[in-house]
């Protein structure tokens, strides 16, 4: 399938779509705010305050920490519903609202979504120019192919998210308004703002690179939602994304694809920062270009209080424990 033909068919999905968009507040999405990261501090507290126990099979719930008070309340979204509840605090100088994560009372059912984000040949190929390592490929390709068909029997929504780039030839001024980090994997605000920036191309528009890899994309079905992105983040720059989500009105989301320091972190930041859905991230579905940057990754999934649950875990009927994140840092009007 070409590139021309999923952008048809995600073209299809927002005309067919259009008329029940829900309307949202002014701050629709995240670069419309500068939001800031979860701090560490917060991801701690959603740890200990939060554990969900889910069966992919039958997408029930049950939460044995309740977030929310006993009188059931809508996820809140603004800082205003914040000041209302009680939910402002201080950290490092700045007012700064705390947003709940969604409880399982927020939602009249489970609607789960994978999100494949850069399955793509400029990844996935060996020709590519920018190939994931060599150990980690196998397991990417044949766990993806089992866990696709799997979780779309289970219920749930599959996303491809595929990066287009026009390969600019210097860091945009919101690339370079923030600290590039360690080296290993960029500060969250870099890397949120953060697209392609190379002598080297990369996904570009029309190119063999850009297109989705043939191998795993053969399991994409009509009913898919296909999205294009143009930064790291699957949320920057593009409603697409957070419009068919909401439209489909996902509660849990989870991340797949490649690579698992740049772009799934950049989109799962984000998608913690928008706080609309509980975020989860498959580890075994994951690709890499290096290692370090690889565990690096891991390790911040851990502190931001995500859910990893591995492919084999998901929709086989059995009950698989996760710490979700609970915490969402913005800063007040």
């Amino acid at each position: 399938m070409s590139l021309a033909s999923t952008k048809d068919l995600n073209k299809a999905h927002q005309i067919k779509s259009s008329l029940t968009t829900p309307k949202r507040s002014r701050r629709e999405f995240p670069w419309e705010a500068d939001m800031e990261s979860p701090t560490t501090e917060h991801c701690a507290e959603a740890r200990r305050n939060s554990a969900v126990s889910f069966d992919s099979q039958t997408n029930s719930t049950s939460s044995e920490d309740h977030l929310a008070s006993s009188e059931s309340q809508p996820p809140c979204h603004g800082a205003s519903h914040n000041r209302k509840h009680g939910l402002c605090k201080t950290v490092s100088g700045t007012e700064t609202s705390i947003q709940r994560n969604p409880s399982t009372a927020d939602f009249p059912a489970r609607i789960n979504a994978l999100v494949i984000i850069d399955v793509q040949n400029e990844f996935i190929s060996t020709r590519g120019n920018f190939p994931i390592h060599e150990t980690c490929r196998p397991d990417l390709l044949q766990n993806l192919q089992a866990l696709i068909p799997r979780f779309r029997h289970a219920g749930g929504e599959v996303v491809w998210v595929h990066a287009v780039y026009e390969n600019p030839s210097e860091e945009p001024a919101a690339m370079r308004a923030q600290a590039r980090g360690d080296g290993i994997v960029a500060c969250n605000q870099w890397l949120v703002a953060a697209t392609h920036v190379s002598r080297m191309p990369c996904c570009e528009a029309g190119s063999w690179g850009a297109e989705p890899y043939p191998e795993v994309f053969a399991l994409a079905q009509p009913a898919d939602a296909v999205v294009a992105k143009g930064t790291y983040s699957a949320f920057r720059g593009t409603t697409a994304l957070l419009r068919t989500l909401r439209r489909r009105g996902v509660t849990d989301v989870f991340f797949a694809g490649c690579a698992s320091g740049t772009c799934v972190l950049a989109s799962v930041l984000d998608a913690i920062g928008i706080g609309e859905v509980r975020v989860h991230v498959v580890p075994d579905c994951l690709g890499w270009r290096r290692r370090n940057t690889h565990e690096e990754a891991l390790r911040r999934f851990e502190e931001l209080g995500v859910g990893l649950v591995e492919s084999g875990e998901i929709g086989i009927g059995s009950t698989q424990r996760s710490s979700l994140p609970s915490a969402q840092v913005a800063p007040i009007d």
